[in-house]
């Protein structure tokens, strides 16, 4: 993806009754990352599309992308179909605001095999243990930028 210089946010949620989000501030420049921020929090229990929208709504810039854990019932009762309500506010902001919106699945934060591992986020000062969702968002955050958007300053930055 190509971003025109200037402010960036890039905002990953990871939806459901509690929605996790990770969010990462910065300027760009000729192809190069600047001021570099990360943000996190979790919205919810309980309703909070209108929550959901107007953070998607105020993390907005000129260079903005969205990243959205999509929906994957894997067999599972505990995966509720009340992530797909919050899958929904971040398609109908996509579709209002026409900023991009990418797909990723559960596998990015969960299991064995996933590149991000709160390990990784521990050393990178990025871990959230109270805020499970937050933390989640976050890996789904970090796999975008390393593997989308060529980001490998985010190993380099990995603290011993």
């Amino acid at each position: 993806m190509l971003f025109r210089n200037g402010a960036i946010t890039l905002t990953a949620i990871d939806p459901g009754e509690t929605s996790g989000w990770a969010g990462f501030d910065g300027m760009y420049l000729e192809g190069t990352f600047y001021e570099k921020k990360f943000h996190r929090g979790q919205l919810g229990p309980g309703d909070h599309h209108e929550q959901l929208l107007g953070l998607l709504e105020r993390r907005r810039t000129h260079n903005s992308v969205s990243i959205c854990e999509s929906f994957d019932n894997r067999d599972n009762p505990a995966a509720r179909l009340v992530s797909c309500e919050y899958i929904g506010v971040v398609k109908l902001f996509h579709q209002q605001s026409n900023v991009p919106v990418v797909f990723q699945g559960s596998q990015v934060c969960n299991g064995d095999n996933h590149f991000w591992s709160t390990e990784k986020l521990r050393r990178l000062d990025l871990s959230s243990p109270a805020m499970v969702h937050a933390q989640d968002a976050m890996k789904h955050l970090l796999h975008y930028m390393y593997f989308e958007l060529d980001c490998k300053w985010l190993l380099a930055a990995l603290k011993p």
